[in-house]
């Protein structure tokens, strides 16, 4: 969920059942879960921006609803504000336990270290790298404006710059329409 979407550690977390819409393949970030002094918390996210419609792929919302089945057979009170990633006893799951969960999880599949933020970093440079509209990697990460985004990940722009002028001159010198590869 985090490297196809970019959430947040915190978003995810809260993320509960009526956010997530399987028909339309799209989730409403709404919520996030915190930990202070010991006690985890539900709460609403910071600013307008954070709060959002992020789109799904077809594969994501099919793990999603194979998840949801499977918390509906196994639990007999489910209801739809339950928690998407809940703790055994069905509140949010302590953020540094999940985190520690993630990091224990790619060890023991042998992958190189990477940390669960690092999701959210890849899912963004991904996205950029491809040529996801920065406006649209902007929204998709919550991010306060556009600029965060460009500034955040302007390691990525380098390689972008080249590949637009090797496009913008091939349009130039007629090699390719204008069209194409849009």
């Amino acid at each position: 969920m985090a490297a196809a979407t970019g959430l947040r550690r915190s978003e995810l977390l809260g993320l509960r059942w009526c956010d997530v819409d399987l028909q339309a393949a799209q989730l409403q970030v709404i919520q996030g879960v915190v930990q202070v002094d010991h006690e985890r918390q539900i709460t609403p996210l910071k600013t307008d921006r954070s709060r959002r419609l992020v789109a799904l792929d077809v594969r994501t919302a099919q793990l999603l609803g194979a998840r949801r089945a499977a918390a509906e057979a196994a639990r007999p009170t489910f209801r739809t504000d339950d928690l998407v990633f809940p703790a055994d006893d069905g509140g949010p799951i302590r953020p540094g336990t999940f985190s520690y969960s993630f990091e224990r999880r790619v060890e023991l599949a042998g992958l190189r270290r990477i940390r669960l933020h690092d999701l959210r970093h890849t899912h963004a440079t991904h996205a950029l790298q491809i040529g996801v509209h920065p406006k649209i990697v902007s929204e998709r990460l919550g991010h306060s404006s556009v600029m965060v985004t460009l500034d955040v990940y302007s390691h990525v722009l380098p390689s972008l710059q080249r590949e637009a002028a090797e496009a913008v001159a091939a349009l130039v010198n007629g090699e390719q329409s204008p069209s194409a590869g849009s």
